[in-house]
């Protein structure tokens, strides 16, 4: 009786976990993870992302990642990604290291002037600030 072979595959646990949850749109909304905030905004097709905390603040578009269709890439940034784990959860970091940010309620809705010319801009959208404390 022949029985074949049995082949095993090594796939990298975060790249199962990708394929396995299926891709969930973004959620526009505010998420937190300690003292980072992170605020993502919609209008038609076009997504931007907020991440602010005491330090620095980050406003860019998003568009979805060239190799995994769960992750959106960060305009300005080819490391930096988010991930729409269900409606009350983001996902935000590197393809390899991503930290889980709850949706926040507690925080404001209002999007800034630069939130809003990356919505109304026509191509990527990438602009840093640093604090002045």
């Amino acid at each position: 009786m022949n029985m074949g072979k049995l082949v095993a595959i090594s796939v990298p646990w975060w790249l199962v976990f990708t394929e396995v949850a299926n891709a969930l749109p973004l959620q526009p909304g505010s998420y937190s993870w300690g003292s980072k905030y992170i605020q993502i905004a919609k209008k038609g097709d076009r997504f931007c992302y907020q991440g602010f905390s005491a330090r620095a603040t980050l406003i860019a578009s998003l568009s979805p990642h060239p190799k995994y269709p769960n992750l959106h890439q960060i305009a300005g940034s080819k490391e930096m990604v988010v991930r729409q784990d269900s409606p009350d959860q983001l996902s935000y970091g590197s393809v390899n290291h991503l930290l889980p940010y709850p949706r926040d309620r507690q925080f404001g809705s209002e999007l800034t002037a630069e939130m809003k010319q990356c919505l109304n801009a026509q191509k990527p959208y990438y602009k840093q600030k640093t604090s002045t404390r």
